[in-house]
C-alpha cells in the first residue's frame, strides 16, 4: 500500500508535508496561497516562476493513465 501524502496545516499561514504518519519538511503558505505567491513576486519584481516537484512527489509508482 502506497502512503498518503497530506499538508497539515498546524498554524496560521505554515503546514507540515506528511508522508503517511512520516514527517517530511514544513512549508510556508506562499506554496499553495496564490495571492501570497503574487505578492512576492511584485515585491521581488519577478516577472516568471520555474516549479521544480520535489522527489517525494515523484509519483513513479502510478500508472501511465494517472500519472
Amino acid at each position: 500500500m502506497m502512503d498518503l501524502y497530506i499538508l497539515d496545516h498546524h498554524k496560521k499561514g505554515w503546514a507540515r508535508m506528511m508522508q503517511g504518519d512520516k514527517f517530511f519538511r514544513e512549508i510556508n503558505e506562499n506554496c499553495w496561497d496564490p495571492t501570497v505567491r503574487i505578492n512576492e513576486y511584485k515585491l521581488f519584481d519577478y516577472q516568471v516562476q520555474v516549479v521544480c516537484t520535489i522527489p517525494v512527489l515523484f509519483a513513479y509508482f502510478s500508472k501511465p493513465k494517472d500519472g
